[in-house]
């Protein structure tokens, strides 16, 4: 007799259990079977089920986290596999990568588990290596087959100056930005660059104020030495000479500074005066 016809499924769905009694009553009579019937010695009978995991997919149970890649760029991949068994258990799948020529490389094997009537998930990162139109196949042990949507792997392009520059940013308002900055910078050297020639003009200006006190205290000793070589022939001529020599001080204790005024410096009480634009004496503040 030829049996390999016969499936698992039907040897399980045609599974049962009887229990049948042989014997007789005191009086003799013999044990019946189910509807009092001689001929059926079982009391009663069981069907048997088979608890057994069973794992299936849908056809949009493959999915990516990003869909525009280049080379070079990583996705992960997430496959939902449902055990519609009425036992726990688990089951081995592999990944492919399968191109528009059929060549197909493997991504990663792995194994899912999942409760009776749950759903299990398996995720694997791939990562392209050559440009071209592509997609992940996963197919599970029980020969279930189930293929994500295609992608249009691109060349990686050299980001231009603006991207290096601005990166996500809108070139617009980058530009925009890197303008105020300049500017800003370009304001800030110019207040400094101003700042700067005004302390050196106000510097020159205190030189040319104080040098020509300097300057007299030059000439009176150079006047004094004058004097001392003068001859102690005759007192009036000393005490004349020394009085037109102080009167020629007098006069000359005034001198033009570099800002148009005349200046006197009184060396008792250092202070110092000048000539406004009315030629009235005004003390320096």
């Amino acid at each position: 007799m030829n049996l390999s016809a016969i499936t698992n499924e039907m040897l399980i769905d045609r599974m049962v259990v009887k229990i049948s009694i042989a014997g007789r009553d005191l009086a003799g009579n013999a044990v019946t079977g189910l509807g009092g019937s001689l001929n059926n010695p079982y009391l009663a009978t069981w069907n048997m089920e088979w608890l057994q995991p069973k794992f299936t997919v849908s056809p949009s149970a493959l999915t990516y986290s990003r869909l525009l890649m280049d080379v070079g760029d990583t996705t992960s991949i997430q496959l939902e596999i449902e055990n519609i068994g009425s036992l726990q258990g688990e089951i081995g799948l592999k990944f492919e990568a399968v191109d528009v020529m059929g060549e197909r490389v493997l991504i990663q094997r792995t194994v899912v588990s999942a409760e009776a009537g749950a759903i299990g998930l398996a995720t694997v990162d791939w990562g392209p290596e050559v440009p071209g139109v592509q997609w992940v196949e996963a197919t599970l042990d029980n020969g279930m087959t189930v293929s994500g949507p295609s992608i249009d792997v691109r060349v990686a392009e050299e980001p231009s100056f603006s991207q290096k520059l601005f990166g996500d940013a809108n070139p617009i308002i980058g530009s925009i930005t890197v303008f105020l900055l300049v500017a800003v910078v370009v304001t800030l050297l110019a207040w400094m660059r101003r700042m700067t020639l005004n302390s050196g003009s106000r510097a020159d200006y205190d030189w040319d104020e104080y040098s020509s006190e300097f300057e007299d205290d030059d000439e009176y000793e150079d006047d004094d030495d004058d004097l001392g070589g003068v001859g102690a022939s005759s007192a009036a001529s000393t005490a004349a000479a020394t009085t037109s020599s102080s009167s020629q001080e007098e006069e000359t204790d005034w001198v033009m500074g570099s800002d148009g005024y005349w200046w006197y410096h009184d060396k008792a009480t250092n202070e110092w005066w000048y000539k406004d634009a009315n030629g009235e004496i005004v003390k320096h503040p």
